[in-house]
């Protein structure tokens, strides 16, 4: 794109009362995520109090939601696609649902909500263009780049204080119309590792083989099996999310992407949820890409990866493998989000490995997460068929090729030592054990 793209750029800028007059009630709409949630122009959106039924969709978000306080849950509904803490108390009270699907099959979700189905307004907070006129997606590429497919209207909020993060752009001459307002990009906290999690991270990062390409996720378990792997050599990333452990052992000389197979060199994300740090070396820095969920999370792109090892979290697993990531029995609590994906493109990949890692109990230490049995309405995140390595703080198990005898005794044996005369008593009546 030569210079045309700032004639673009002047002919379709407009202010944020102008973009939010575009709304009309009942508009169908979806917004980016994590901290690409684009608040200025939602906001001028909340402020036109005649407006009602708004249906709004996006994944979890990092930071307040405005439209979704108490006083606006009579005008706007929310769709999820992962629940969290900002979008739970609106579940719960049910002006808020879960829709599950898989990321790489996003493009075909929505049919099922609204037969030929586009959103009326897409919303994006990207970063300003670059000397070429290309709009970068910033922090978060995600969904967005497959439903601008086929939204009616495309409003990009310009921040200057989003990072310009290479990999997908949008094309200007897609966007419809422009607006120019800063928000402050969110970031996450740190938090310190417990004892448990720093066990859990140095038994899983053991499994994990110089070479490597990583799927790593959030949490205080994932970022313990980051800290665990600074003595690893020539890892790479091919993540659904960029976090601060992973900046850290970039900085370290940890992760060179060397040796991945595909996207040599570059770290490969959707996402990117940290700190300060992260953002400021993703900025412009052509070593990291960020991508559309369909090529991320696809597990035929996915499995490309010599030697690729996921390492996710989970609620619960039972004695047979099952593994629920995203429930409380009926209550939704989560979402499935990358985890089947990357759990089946690891086992896909060559010489891949998949890690569920879990600390051995809830509740401060009252509930067990190895159970014999899910509670009515629990999720199956993903099915047995497809576990490898089971880690808790007890040890490190792989139940891939084991028959399910061999699995619950396994499972026992990592589970904590004040349920395992329970989980075996379980266990034999219902045959699981002889």
């Amino acid at each position: 794109m030569n210079n045309d793209w700032k004639t673009l750029y002047k002919d379709k800028l407009v202010s944020l009362e102008q973009a939010a007059s575009l709304f009309n009630s009942g508009d169908y709409i979806l917004v980016g995520h994590t901290t690409a949630y684009p608040r200025s122009v939602m906001n001028a959106v909340v402020e036109r109090k005649e407006l009602k039924d708004l249906k709004v969709f996006h994944a979890n978000i990092v930071g307040k939601i405005e439209y979704l306080a108490p006083e606006n849950w009579d005008r706007f509904s929310h769709t999820s696609f992962i629940l969290g803490p900002n979008t739970r108390p609106a579940f719960e009270a049910k002006v808020a649902d879960y829709m599950p699907f898989l990321y790489y099959g996003f493009a075909h979700e929505p049919q099922r909500l609204k037969g030929e189905y586009s959103y009326d307004k897409l919303l994006l907070n990207v970063a300003p263009p670059d000397e070429n006129g290309n709009l970068s997606f910033g922090v978060c590429c995600s969904y967005l780049p497959t439903m601008i497919r086929d939204a009616k209207v495309i409003i990009a909020q310009i921040n200057e204080n989003m990072p310009f993060v290479h990999g997908d752009y949008l094309n200007m001459a897609d966007v419809d119309y422009l607006v120019d307002s800063s928000d402050p990009v969110f970031y996450l906290p740190e938090f310190p590792l417990s004892d448990t999690d720093r066990k859990i991270g140095s038994l899983a990062a053991e499994l994990i083989e110089d070479g490597s390409t990583i799927q790593v996720g959030i949490g205080g378990i994932p970022k313990a099996v980051l800290a665990g792997l600074e003595t690893k050599n020539d890892l790479g990333i091919h993540s659904e999310m960029m976090s601060d452990g992973m900046y850290d052992l970039i900085e370290k000389g940890v992760i060179t992407n060397a040796k991945k197979t595909i996207n040599k060199g570059k770290s490969i994300t959707t996402f990117l949820l940290g700190g300060e740090k992260l953002s400021k070396y993703a900025h412009n820095n052509p070593a990291v890409e960020v991508r559309s969920g369909e090529y991320t999370n696809d597990p035929f792109v996915i499995s490309q990866n010599y030697k690729f090892v996921s390492v996710n979290s989970a609620l619960q697993i039972d004695l047979t493998g099952q593994i629920n990531a995203e429930s409380l029995g009926f209550r939704q609590y989560s979402g499935t989000g990358g985890h089947m994906d990357f759990v089946y493109g690891a086992l896909r990949a060559p010489g891949g490995k998949s890690i569920i890692a879990i600390e051995s109990t809830a509740g401060s230490g009252k509930h067990s997460r190895i159970v014999p049995a899910f509670a009515p309405g629990t999720v199956v995140t993903t099915p047995r068929t497809m576990i490898d390595y089971v880690v808790t703080e007890y040890g490190a198990v792989q139940l891939k090729g084991k028959k399910l005898r061999e699995r619950a005794k396994l499972l026992i044996e990592v589970s904590h030592p004040d349920f395992r005369e329970e989980l075996t008593s379980q266990a034999h009546k219902v045959g699981l054990l002889n």
